[in-house]
This record gives C-alpha cells, structure tokens and sequence, in this order.
C-alpha cells in the first residue's frame, strides 16, 4: 500500500501518522435512515453524501512544534480546507482527541480560533430542517455541541459519547 498519499494511509500505524501529518486526520460521517456511516475525507471526495453529515477531526496538536509536524496549526487548517471542498458541506465540524482533554488554555483558543474560521452561523440550518427523518434525539446532541457559550455544551467527551451512543442506539 501507498502509505505517501493522504488518501491511503495503509494499515500501520506509521502510516497513519505519515497521513495525519500531511494534512490531518478526519473522517465524514453520514447519518441516513438513522444508520451512521464513516468515510475517510478521500473516499468521501467521489461518495455520495445522502442526508445529514458531519465531520469528526481528531489529534490536531496545537502546541506541539517537533519534526513529525512542525506546524500543526498549518495542518488544522489543511485539513479544513479540506473539507471545505467535499461536494456536501458537513453540518458540522466535531474536534475530538487531543484538544479537548490534553490543551493548555492558549492551545484550545488557538485551535478554537482556527474552527471558527470554518463557521459561518449566517448559513446555520437546524439538521431537522436539512432531513426531518433525523431523530430527535440526534438533532438534540449536535445543537448542543454547537452552543456559543462554552457552559452550555457538552463539558466532558464522556457526556458526548453517551448522548451520542443513546441517539444512534448504539
């Protein structure tokens, strides 16, 4: 396996890590008639995107500077631009890993301020409004995941993880 293209990264984890340095890591999820399905970004650049979709990134290292990536913040933003050119823009934008647990606080505003570029709130349309076949209790966790004030949202992945495990009866 090619493991110097961003869309193969092979099976080891050293080619995992070769991937998420050239342009991140993320993965397009689609939830249609309540079955989730996960795509690597490449594989979702040619799949079709029926009903709603988000995408999960994970492990940007904001505040890590070593050779294996020099610039994580350049490959945050890699990786939305990425996204940015799928053919169906995600209804979301989910950062897990490293960010949400390990950040120093100027590290998490870092990463926040690079998320927010991607945000447009003018063009926000409740996912219900995009596919009313959504469940409910899907619908529910994201906008609670998108809530301007920090108190609001989920303060533990846990949480998210559980709500998530609930709405998608898992």
């Amino acid at each position: 396996m090619d493991t110097q293209k961003p869309d193969n990264a092979g099976t080891s984890r050293r080619g995992l890590l070769k991937c998420m340095a050239w342009a991140g890591t993320g993965i397009v999820w689609t939830v249609a008639g309540g079955v989730p399905r996960g795509l690597g970004l490449g594989e979702a650049f040619a799949a079709p995107m029926d009903g709603f979709t988000f995408v999960q990134i994970s492990d940007s290292h904001i505040g890590f500077n070593k050779e294996a990536n020099p610039d994580p913040n350049a490959t945050l933003q890699a990786a939305l631009d990425r996204i940015t050119k799928l053919q169906k823009q995600p209804a979301m934008v989910l950062h897990t890993g490293d960010v949400t647990h390990l950040s120093k606080p100027a590290e998490f505003d870092t990463a926040a301020e690079i998320l927010a570029r991607q945000v447009n709130r003018a063009e926000f349309v409740p996912p219900r409004q995009h596919n009313p076949e959504l469940p409910a209790d899907l619908e529910r966790v994201v906008l609670k995941c998108l809530q301007q004030e920090p108190d609001r949202r989920y303060l533990y992945l846990s949480a998210l993880t559980h709500d998530l495990k609930t709405a998608l009866y898992v």
